[in-house]
């Protein structure tokens, strides 16, 4: 029995401020106090300056909340995240936003997490993947022109090579970088189910 607490809209994004008592099995609370709540973020939407900057002002909400849920006398950041992408400096943003407050961060079921989302995902501090989910990396780009109908994609990029070794480990972090810059598309890319996430030190 969740209740949204509030549904921030800005453009094509949806930020929804979510709590819920969580329950055992005999019916108490898990939270360290009856009377606190758990409370989570959920996107939908562009990966942008927007999403960042009300993650941040909704992750401080929470940590400042006289009623937040304690679990072994800490309070837990979820978010989750259900994107087709965006601008790439906005998911550094957001993926670093995400690490700094060791952030749980989800893909629900038949959620997707493209391009600028794949590498704000990679920034959480536990990483959940639905085996129905789906994850896609692809080369940065930019549009040729006005018309935004042809791409030029980036040959190299050693920032992101860098954020993805820092949020998985070296190896793992030039292999997944090495595969993205691989595909060079607007649409389409490298996609890799929960099981591969897992093997690659994904989630």
């Amino acid at each position: 029995n969740h209740k949204i607490i509030s549904e921030v809209k800005i453009n094509n994004l949806l930020i929804n401020h979510v709590a819920q008592v969580p329950l055992n099995e005999d019916g108490t609370s898990k939270c360290a106090s009856p009377n606190q709540v758990f409370e989570w973020i959920e996107l939908s939407g562009e990966i942008n300056p927007d999403a960042t900057y009300v993650i941040q002002k909704l992750i401080n909400k929470i940590k400042n909340s006289p009623t937040k849920c304690l679990l072994n006398g800490e309070v837990s950041i979820f978010v989750v995240l259900n994107s087709g992408g965006g601008y790439l400096a906005d998911g550094f943003a957001l993926g670093e936003l995400l690490r700094k407050n060791n952030a749980f961060v989800a893909l629900i079921p038949n959620g997707e997490c493209y391009s600028s989302c794949a590498t704000a995902f990679l920034g959480g501090g536990a990483r959940f993947m639905d085996s129905s989910a789906k994850l896609m990396f692809h080369a940065p780009y930019n549009y040729k022109n006005s018309s935004k109908k042809d791409i030029v994609c980036s040959s190299s990029d050693g920032k992101l090579l860098k954020y993805m070794q820092k949020m998985i480990n070296k190896e793992d972090g030039e292999f997944l970088y090495k595969r993205t810059m691989s595909f060079c598309s607007s649409s389409d890319g490298w996609f890799i189910n929960d099981d591969a996430a897992k093997l690659l030190n994904i989630t």
